[in-house]
């Protein structure tokens, strides 16, 4: 008797190692590679944002900024209301990655989550890199990221992020 359950908690022990390192899945990788995609973005949009309401404040303080001289304050103004609600879209996002991966992420292999991890940084400098590099043919403005796919063959990158946008794909 003694040897059976010493067994069973031989087993038991086993089989909770081997769950505690076991691969993410391929959603589970994904989820981890958008909740560091949508952790810059969430950083990114709110910069943007800050940027913008400075910029419509210095205009109606009589100075033009000038990174955005050739938009109108309407413009700004639309652009401004777009960031906004993007913000509140890509939070939402940010969460409910956050809700999924939360009770997963002790069970997970802690090296394929840096691997995703490391797959969006890489991402991310890419689009920063694509940003500098081709940006100057595109305007900002509401199509900026259209202009970037199609100015500067960054379609497959931009699709990986909107992906990121609209989890969807969750199984939750």
């Amino acid at each position: 008797m003694k040897r059976l359950v010493a067994s069973l908690l031989l087993f038991q022990f086993a089989s909770t190692t081997a769950w505690a390192a076991r691969v993410p899945t391929a959603i589970e990788f994904r989820a981890a590679y958008c909740f560091r995609i949508m952790q810059w973005s969430v950083r990114e949009r709110s910069s943007n944002q800050s940027m913008l309401e400075q910029e419509l404040r210095a205009r109606r303080h009589g100075s033009l900024p000038v990174q955005n001289a050739g938009l109108s304050d309407e413009t700004l103004q639309e652009m401004l209301q777009r960031t906004q609600a993007e913000a509140v879209k890509e939070q939402a996002s940010l969460g409910k990655l956050q809700q999924y991966l939360e009770p997963r992420i002790p069970v997970l292999e802690p090296e394929a989550l840096r691997a995703a991890s490391q797959k969006a940084n890489a991402d991310i400098q890419d689009i920063a890199d694509l940003n500098g590099k081709c940006g100057f043919k595109c305007t900002h403005g509401p199509d900026f990221e259209a202009c970037l796919a199609e100015k500067c063959d960054a379609s497959n990158l931009l699709q990986r992020f909107s992906g990121c946008r609209d989890p969807s794909w969750l199984a939750f």
